[in-house]
């Protein structure tokens, strides 16, 4: 029996992880249910027996937290569907060229589930949600409204995070934060011989989401010296920017939660030591919305909003934290780790308006 310990660092903060393993490392997992067609798959078939069928679009435009949010949303669906019996909601995952495609062609469905890159193509087709009862954070409570008419309802978010491993600070002294060192932790270094550059920081700029305005609003960034920004990350996706970070041609990674559930991993492992980490705290465009399309019967409208209603429920959004996301509710979902410090830090971001 071997003990493996290594610590995940916030300024401030140690948080020791220990992992117990015979052989072999072992990395605890969230089991969720897979639902699937949850009418075929869950309730025998009994299509014939609904009194309503809700078809819910979804879209993923940014990177989750700890699984997809289409197998959160079903795993939802069927909890919805035990307590509205005879009401059925069947989860669509589509990419956002199959998601608008579709749109294009004058499809649709009852619910959607979108972020930013989507929004454009459901404005004309969402209905407004302003009677639904519902308990958001101040910042959240327009964040899905043209004008003033509410047309989609947030219901988890990320938010960004720098990132770095100790040895990629050792050139500083008495860091105070590591945005105050995002574009000044460059440096050219020998190897074998040939001299490799280390840009300051990294970020994926090529998807819908980007980490560049809460770079711009840090101090420095106009000052960033050549070495200060990792070139081309704009053609960068978060996930390309993730490895750049881990191959070392980056000291500090501007990347998202769910960077930070791959490298907690990674020290559970072994195989990183001493991360640090903490929260962009300006802005996130990273925001999942429910909507409903405006065509809906009144029956179909009815049993929309409802579940609507449902997965911000505070019974739900509990469960927002086995996403490795934030809720846009008042709810607290953390008890503890990185992401109840991450949840804490982001306390006063900003999210950016869906339309306009």
């Amino acid at each position: 029996m071997k003990k493996v310990k290594a610590v995940f660092k916030v300024l401030g903060w140690v948080l020791a992880v220990t992992c117990v393993v015979c052989g072999a490392i072992f990395v605890p997992k969230l089991e969720f249910k897979t639902g699937g067609n949850a009418i075929n798959e869950n309730f025998g078939g009994a299509r014939e027996t609904a009194s309503e069928i809700l078809e819910l679009w979804h879209v993923e435009t940014f990177e989750g937290g700890r699984v997809s949010r289409a197998r959160w949303l079903d795993s939802r669906a069927i909890e919805f569907e035990k307590k509205n019996p005879g009401v059925f909601v069947l989860i669509k995952e589509f990419s956002l060229d199959e998601f608008l495609n579709q749109l294009n062609q004058g499809k649709r469905a009852h619910l959607y589930s979108f972020s930013k890159g989507a929004e454009t193509a459901l404005l004309e087709r969402l209905s407004d949600l302003n009677a639904l009862n519902i308990n958001l954070k101040k910042a959240f409570k327009t964040v899905g409204n043209n004008g003033k008419t509410r047309l989609a309802v947030p219901f988890a978010y990320s938010v960004y995070v720098a990132l770095t491993v100790a040895k990629n600070l050792e050139m500083h002294e008495n860091v105070s934060s590591l945005s105050s060192v995002m574009f000044s932790s460059g440096q050219i270094k020998k190897e074998r011989k040939k001299e490799k550059k280390i840009y300051s920081c990294v970020y994926g700029g090529a998807g819908e989401a980007t980490a560049l305005l809460n770079l711009r609003a840090l101090d420095g960034f106009d000052e960033a010296h050549e070495l200060g920004i990792f070139p081309d990350c704009e053609k960068l996706s978060t996930y390309d920017a993730y490895c750049k970070f881990l191959t070392g041609d980056a000291a500090i990674l501007a990347g998202t939660m769910r960077d930070v559930i791959r490298l907690e991993n990674k020290v559970l492992t072994g195989a990183v030591e001493d991360v640090y980490f903490e929260a962009l705290g300006h802005f996130t465009d990273m925001v999942c919305f429910l909507g409903a399309d405006k065509s809906n019967t009144d029956k179909e409208r009815a049993a929309a909003n409802k579940f609507i209603e449902f997965v911000l429920s505070e019974a739900v959004q509990n469960k927002v934290a086995g996403l490795g996301l934030l809720s846009p509710t008042t709810l607290s979902v953390y008890e503890s780790g990185t992401l109840k410090i991450i949840e804490k830090q982001a306390e006063n971001i900003v999210p950016l308006k869906l339309f306009g």
